[in-house]
């Protein structure tokens, strides 16, 4: 399977600011791709390179294996939703699609129009103002604008920020849909982490402008995410004689709580060890959970946990 888009060594700077620092990035095709970090990780700047809109200060981008710095062929098989769109509020739904579809240069754009709203779930408010619209269905309607010209991959910049969660998750069925009975790849950048493993299959995790951890989910999961969340009185007490155990891979804070990752086969071992260390170390125990990370926890855990926050 190849790839649609391929970062090396990016580097970026804006005057004293590094926003990319050495990224390198792969994404294969045929899969919904997170791009995952907090605000200032540098995804928008990257996403602003791989549209050729932007170029690196060094480094190389390729996207469906061109150069897309001034080469609009190319940047054609992709649909766009780029963060803080504004919308013009006084025109209908379908007059924007119609406007949009002609600059594209698309067939009977009044047909594409209607159709892309069906594809949306907006074709019942195909005559309503854009301004009467919710932000969730605005949201709809700006992947709507995306499909128009039927693009191979769609780019969506923080797609769920100022949505409430029934937005959210509406947008992302709407994308893991769309990838599975249109086709169409996705690559989504957001700092929101924890729907998104719903629909992601392969994710990067960016912070301080470089790719720290990327991989297919699943796999990042089965090799990372399983641990044990340990509820103590003082989880920093009791952290250092936890990493004494020859099996545990990791143990770091998330909130009160201690989380423990353990080596598989150990996890007996484990359960009949923590309540005796715990009170070893003289903290009280509360409690003991077997669980299943969230990308959250991932992300907390690879890539803060190692930089020390």
């Amino acid at each position: 399977m190849g790839k649609v888009i391929e970062c090396v060594e990016l580097v970026k700077r804006f005057k004293d600011v590094v926003a990319l620092d050495g990224l390198t990035l792969e994404v294969p095709k045929g899969h919904i791709f997170g791009l995952i970090g907090p605000n200032g990780a540098g995804k928008t700047t990257t996403i602003r390179i791989i549209l050729g809109l932007l170029r690196p200060d060094s480094g190389e981008v390729r996207l469906f294996g061109e150069d897309p710095w001034n080469n609009p062929e190319v940047r054609a098989r992709v649909g766009v939703l780029h963060e803080h769109m504004e919308l013009p509020c006084h025109v209908r739904a379908r007059e924007l699609l119609e406007h949009v579809a002609r600059i594209y240069g698309v067939p009977e754009p009044a047909k594409r129009a209607v159709e892309a709203l069906e594809l949306v779930g907006l074709k019942e408010a195909w005559n309503r103002r854009v301004g009467a619209l919710s932000a969730g269905m605005k949201q709809r309607l700006c992947i709507a604008q995306a499909l128009l010209h039927e693009p191979e991959l769609v780019i969506a910049d923080e797609p769920l920020a100022n949505l409430d969660p029934l937005g959210r998750s509406e947008v992302l069925d709407l994308m893991a849909r769309l990838h599975k009975e249109e086709g169409v790849d996705f690559v989504v950048s957001s700092h929101i982490l924890p729907e998104l493993g719903r629909i992601c299959d392969s994710v990067a995790f960016v912070h301080r402008g470089r790719i720290h951890l990327t991989g297919a989910l699943d796999e990042l999961m089965a090799q990372f995410g399983r641990s044990f969340r340990v509820s103590v009185s003082d989880p920093r007490a009791l952290r250092p004689k936890v990493l004494e155990l020859p099996y545990i891979r990791d143990a770091y804070i998330s909130g009160r709580d201690l989380m423990v990752e353990v080596e598989e086969g150990h996890e007996d071992e484990f359960y009949g060890t923590i309540r005796s260390l715990a009170r070893e170390v003289g903290v009280e125990f509360y409690g003991l959970e077997s669980r299943v990370a969230s990308l959250e926890d991932l992300f907390r855990r690879m890539v803060l946990g190692r930089l020390g926050g």
